[in-house]
């Protein structure tokens, strides 16, 4: 996001010619490196027209390229430097961009703090919350209120949205108002209706917390699960979400060395089915149950318990990961954990929720001569996040660019 009404007051280069360093009207400090100012420049010659090209060949530039001259343009930073392939050429920076983008340790603090909207969830929120919710008539034909139904989400991690029509793949027509559908192994859409299958999901069986499909090397950003029938006959089947940020930073700060554990030692995941009919398979993937970024943020959760596979790790790393699992584990069980929501699902409700945040669980039910029958999908996280931003941008509202948990802070 722009800054906007800012100013140079003053420029000067180092000594040594790597530095720019500028003073701006508020009296804030920048120092932009030679080779960042030149590979940024504006200038209609270096700018590029397509997306997917660029003008400016990073490699020929000489390790040692430095700022010859800066000086103040009409709006603009105005920089040469030692060596270009363009000749006279002079490197072109506006103002607001430029201020925008400053990387100095304020500046960077202050944009993954503000695009954290997951821990400022958690900061504000001391004791358990409603389920966000809203009426599909809200949303069906509303701008405003999908852009409602997508904030709830940003926030919490999950939405659930109530009265969404009982027709057959209503999920998919749903999902495809946020982006395309993710395929997984079992196609575009999965029925939840119990029936002989080797997978807990597919009987009346109770399922502990987990992330779907944590096999794949992507996992899918977000679940969709649309109550078709949920019988008042039917007796259990309560779902539970948990906002594994919320565990996981608290798992930082009591046991920080079991927390280091989950950094460095993988967990392993696999889906080995050579006798399945449809298609067989064979899934096997090692990742870390908690990623941290070049911010030294919490990015990313990788957690299913149901499909880790035996270990595959060095010796001198079997005890400290179990001892982590377990510590990580008895927190996921406290139960007045803000990032915990329980709700029954009602005929009609759809629930839409982060697979890369939440983790998810079902008690074990009985029919009763009643019906329960789910239908979901996946989609794409990135396309979410698309859309809000989007959508914002078409309502004429200011949105900083959300924190999500597709492994960036940016």
């Amino acid at each position: 996001m722009l800054v906007s009404k800012v100013s140079i007051s003053e420029v000067q280069v180092s000594l040594d010619g790597k530095v720019c360093e500028v003073k701006w009207s508020d009296d804030h400090i920048s120092r932009f490196h030679a080779k960042w100012l030149r590979f940024n420049c504006h200038c209609s010659q270096c700018y590029p027209e397509l997306s997917g090209i660029y003008k400016v060949d990073f490699p020929q530039f000489p390790d040692d390229t430095k700022l010859t001259e800066a000086s103040i343009g009409d709006n603009a930073l105005l920089t040469k430097h030692s060596w270009d392939i363009m000749e006279n050429h002079t490197t072109t920076q506006p103002f607001e961009w430029l201020r925008s983008f400053c990387y100095c340790d304020i500046c960077l603090s202050s944009l993954v703090k503000s695009r954290d909207i997951i821990s400022t969830h958690f900061e504000n929120t001391k004791v358990q919350q409603d389920i966000p919710t809203i009426d599909y008539s809200e949303m069906k034909d509303n701008d405003v209120g999908l852009y409602s139904m997508l904030q709830k989400f940003m926030e919490s991690g999950f939405c659930k949205i109530s009265n969404v029509p009982c027709e057959d793949k209503m999920v998919l027509q749903f999902a495809r108002r946020f982006g395309p559908i993710r395929e997984t192994i079992y196609g575009e859409m999965f029925d939840v209706l119990p029936h002989n299958s080797i997978n807990v999901a597919y009987t009346c069986k109770g399922i502990p917390l987990h992330m779907d499909q944590q096999t794949y090397e992507h996992t899918p950003g977000i679940e969709l699960l649309h109550a078709l029938r949920f019988d008042d006959e039917v007796s259990g089947g309560v779902s539970t979400l948990l906002d594994m940020f919320q565990v996981a930073e608290i798992f930082r700060k009591e046991s920080p060395e079991d927390f280091k554990t989950f950094l460095e030692v993988p967990a392993c995941f696999n889906t080995i089915d050579y006798k399945r009919k449809e298609v067989p398979l064979y899934f096997e993937v090692q990742k870390h149950h908690i990623v941290l970024d070049y911010y030294d943020k919490i990015v990313a959760v990788n957690w299913h318990a149901g499909f880790a596979s035996t270990l595959r790790i060095k010796e001198k790393d079997v005890e400290r990961y179990y001892k982590a699992h377990r510590k990580f584990s008895m927190i996921m069980q406290r139960e007045k954990l803000v990032g915990r929501f329980r709700f029954r699902l009602r005929t009609g409700d759809l629930v839409f929720f982060n697979n890369r945040r939440m983790t998810h669980a079902t008690d074990g039910f009985t029919n009763n001569g009643g019906i329960r029958h789910l239908q979901g999908c996946y989609l794409n996280l990135d396309e979410c996040k698309s859309k809000y931003m989007t959508l914002a941008n078409k309502l004429g509202l200011e949105v900083t660019p959300p924190k999500v948990g597709n492994a960036s802070s940016i």
